[in-house]
This record gives structure tokens, C-alpha cells and sequence, in this order.
């Protein structure tokens, strides 16, 4: 094998090793995110899953937002009571960003229906 090829080779390895090792960092990063948001009880539990859906909808893909949100989804209407009047607007902002970056049909459509429960 020459040596340009193998120069190639192993750029390739190394830019293919970056592109599975950020995607496996990114995954757990959500995942402790969502069991964080969980753990959490009343206001904080609102707060915490405004700011998981915020980073989904700016870095997540429809996969993430629609496994999220099977996750979410709940635990989210029960902490709504507690919400602070503040992050409602941020909030619903949030799950129309998420509805938006939604592949998925009837996930875009409950969380834009989450979404207009929060509109005055």
C-alpha cells in the first residue's frame, strides 16, 4: 500500500472514530437530561424539561425529539401546575421549536396541543 493511501486511511479512521464518538457523547448527555428532568419534582421538573427540549430542538434530530418525548410528555402535563408563570411563554416557545424540527406527525401535533394549553 503506498503511503498517500495510507495517509487517507488513516485521516478517514480518525474523522469516522470523532463523528461515532460525539454522536455516543451526545446520546448520553440527552438521556441523563431526561432522567435528570425526571428525578426532578414540581417547578424544577418544568424547568428541566424546558431545557432538555430547548437543546433538542436546536441540536436534536427527529429521532431524539420523538423518543424524548414519549419520555416527557407526561411527566411534563403533571408538573404544569407548578410551572412558574414565567417560563410558560419560553416554554411554549420551546415545544413549537421541538413540533417544527419534528419529523413525526402526531409527535409535532401534541406538542404543538401542549403547546396551545400554554397560550393565554
Amino acid at each position: 500500500m503506498s503511503p498517500e493511501v495510507m495517509g487517507i486511511a488513516i485521516v478517514v479512521g480518525t474523522v469516522l472514530a470523532l463523528v461515532i464518538a460525539f454522536g455516543r457523547r451526545r446520546s448520553r448527555t440527552a438521556a441523563s437530561g431526561i432522567e435528570d428532568a425526571l428525578a426532578a419534582h414540581g417547578a424544577m421538573r418544568c424547568i428541566a424539561i424546558e431545557g432538555v427540549l430547548a437543546r433538542l430542538a436546536t441540536r436534536g434530530g427527529s429521532p431524539d425529539i420523538v423518543a424524548a418525548w414519549a419520555r416527557l410528555e407526561r411527566p411534563l402535563l403533571e408538573a404544569l401546575p407548578d410551572c412558574p408563570p414565567d417560563l410558560k411563554a419560553p416554554l411554549a416557545w420551546t415545544l413549537e421549536r421541538c413540533a417544527q424540527a419534528c419529523s413525526n406527525r402526531a409527535i409535532a401535533q401534541s406538542l404543538m396541543t401542549v403547546r396551545n394549553g400554554l397560550m393565554p
